[in-house]
């Protein structure tokens, strides 16, 4: 997503500043920056648990184009209660900050998490998988397409529970009084690799098979460790411990025809879960003597 704000390197603004803007939170460290302001880890007072605080600084706020998305998201997260998804808490404007108070998640990004660990085990990947596309089908069954799905919006807990967080971009289907998007210029949003062909040629007609297009690139590069680019080959190719089931979900959701991906979150899951326990990976992790 490349913004302005991405563009011009919009300095995030104080911890001290932030705090003093919120009287119910004890605001202590930045923990992520981006076009769509900056988030914060917080602890509430009031309701005795830590936060996320993420705040559109008054510079963007002021901004039709960047409130309306901030509004967007906090609409499309309102509509949103499942355990793979991002919990937000309340939304509103408070002293020319707008702001979302959301569910903090204490892990990483799964970019981060990659980096930091190097290769996930075979069954950790597929466990992943499993969790974002649940998350997916959940968003989709309620008329909410992501539209930015890639590895620093996907967050895994500490405790292995996966989240699909950053809804700055999201279209929301239920409503065509709230699909507020940004077509100005018909304008493209979103993560070069991650987007479906047609999010870059039509922007106004993503729909829900964007966002599995998506997660096939997230799919392809955590199994392998490459971007699907160019004539790829099967996942099993490139990772002989997957299973060969895996393969057609996967390609599917690359197709560049997005009539011949999986129409959404709900028939991706669907597949996944037919493909079945990846076995050959599991005895093998088991014959090594090491957690599956």
């Amino acid at each position: 997503d490349s913004s302005p704000a991405d563009r011009g390197g919009l300095k995030p603004p104080n911890v001290r500043v932030v705090d003093a803007a919120f009287p119910t939170l004890d605001v202590k460290r930045l923990i992520g920056r981006g076009g769509m302001g900056a988030v914060y880890e917080a602890f509430d007072t009031s309701l005795n648990r830590t936060v996320a605080l993420k705040v559109l600084p008054p510079e963007l706020a002021s901004d039709p184009q960047f409130a309306d998305r901030f509004l967007r998201e906090a609409k499309a997260m309102a509509l949103l209660n499942h355990p793979n998804v991002v919990h937000i808490y309340r939304a509103g404007e408070q002293d020319e900050f707008l702001y979302l108070l959301i569910e903090y998640v204490a892990g990483k990004n799964l970019r981060q998490l990659v980096r930091a660990e190097g290769p996930l085990s075979l069954n950790r990947c597929l466990n992943v998988l499993h969790q974002i596309a649940a998350g997916l089908a959940y968003a989709h069954e309620r008329g909410v397409i992501h539209r930015d799905v890639k590895p620093e919006n996907i967050l895994v807990g500490a405790d292995g529970l996966v989240k699909l967080a950053d809804f700055g971009l999201a279209k929301l289907a239920v409503n065509n009084s709230l699909a507020m998007t940004l077509t100005r210029a018909h304008q493209a949003l979103g993560t070069p690799h991650y987007m479906a062909p047609e999010q870059l040629e039509r922007p106004d007609e993503v729909e829900e098979p964007a966002d599995v297009f998506a997660f096939g690139v997230v799919a392809y590069e955590l199994l392998t460790g490459r971007l699907p680019l160019g004539r790829f080959p099967d996942p099993s190719k490139i990772n002989p411990r997957l299973h060969l089931r895996y393969d057609p979900v996967v390609i599917r959701c690359l197709e560049t025809d997005h009539a011949d991906r999986f129409a959404n979150g709900g028939e991706l899951l669907s597949a996944l879960n037919a493909a079945g326990p990846n076995r050959t990976a599991l005895t093998a992790a088991l014959s090594e003597g090491l957690d599956p």
